[in-house]
């Protein structure tokens, strides 16, 4: 039973990479494994050695892709040598942004954190930010990319090689909101390509979304510390309580602002005080939707010999 488990998620994996042209390796497969629930090492070698055997799926020089895809391996390769020159453009504007001393986390999400970029794509950065910062920081990184020639601008049709800082989270909000709790999220926290983190900031991000685990069961998350009493809190020296409070009203301000500026083009953002997705949710939705239809078609006949045979027959 626990063998046919692994032959579904296996097809299920490769059906999600399947969608962005990306072939695994062994060990990719296996972290980014689609499964509920961790599953033995050894029993998942074996289920993947007998897929590779009966030709449910195929390899090539290391990589592991669906039926008929092998031109995909052709393609990592060539998106790979494609990344370097971006993730090199993209480590020179986070070495900028790190000057921001209210910048926590600095990371590339999307294609690129995975070395898949298209010649055309932009580049993805994620920020997570000090508590009651979010809108400061914002404004002062695209001020930064503007005046270093490293921001997209709305009216670049592709933006190659220029950032595009299209999440924004709080340190003090981390988790993320409910609707984007689903495989595409769970992948882009998981293979997020870390250019900043200071206070092991990823870590605490990994432990507020531990519900990652419910669809890569095989990523490592820490669990969180347990919550400190809010009676045993050391009191908030009065200096640094009015730095806090001057700062809290200054970023309603930054929030109100920029609110106003952007309020007549938010279609599917979604914006708040503590966080700001501006990928519209809709690019998720597409994704999985797609995503859907490569595994039904893919799996069909798989999961069917699967589900009516017993596993050493299946072979």
């Amino acid at each position: 039973m626990q063998d046919n488990r692994i032959y579904k998620a296996i097809i299920r994996t490769l059906s999600y990479s399947d969608v962005f042209d990306y072939p695994l390796k062994k060990h990719e497969l296996w972290k980014f494994l689609n499964i509920r629930t961790q599953v033995n090492k050894n029993s998942f070698n074996k289920a993947l050695n007998q897929m590779i055997r009966a030709r449910k799926i195929e390899a090539k020089n290391r990589h592991l892709f669906l039926i008929g895809r092998k031109k995909i391996v052709f393609e990592r390769l060539k998106r790979e040598r494609i990344s370097i020159g971006k993730l090199e453009a993209a480590k020179k504007a986070a070495n900028i942004l790190s000057f921001i001393p209210t910048i926590k986390l600095i990371g590339i999400s999307g294609s690129l954190s995975l070395k898949n970029a298209q010649i055309i794509d932009d580049i993805d950065f994620f920020i997570i930010t000090t508590h009651k910062s979010l809108w400061i920081t914002r404004f002062f990184v695209n001020v930064l990319l503007l005046l270093t020639g490293y921001k997209r601008s709305i009216h670049d049709l592709h933006g190659m090689n220029l950032v595009c800082p299209n999440l924004f989270l709080s340190e003090d909000n981390l988790l993320l909101s409910r609707l984007r709790r689903n495989l595409f999220s769970a992948r882009e926290i998981a293979q997020l390509y870390l250019l900043l983190d200071r206070d092991s900031m990823y870590k605490k991000f990994l432990s507020a979304n531990f519900w990652v685990k419910n669809y890569l069961a095989n990523v490592k998350i820490p669990k969180s510390p347990a919550k400190r009493d809010p009676a045993l809190r050391e009191k908030i020296p009065l200096k640094r309580d009015i730095w806090e409070r001057f700062l809290d009203s200054l970023d309603k301000i930054f929030y109100a602002v920029q609110f106003l500026y952007m309020s007549n083009r938010i279609t599917g953002e979604e914006i708040r005080r503590k966080a700001a997705y501006f990928h519209p949710q809709d690019k998720g939705k597409i994704i999985l939707k797609i995503y859907k239809m490569r595994c039904e078609k893919y799996s069909k006949n798989i999961l069917q010999d699967i589900d009516n045979k017993p596993p050493f027959l299946y072979i």
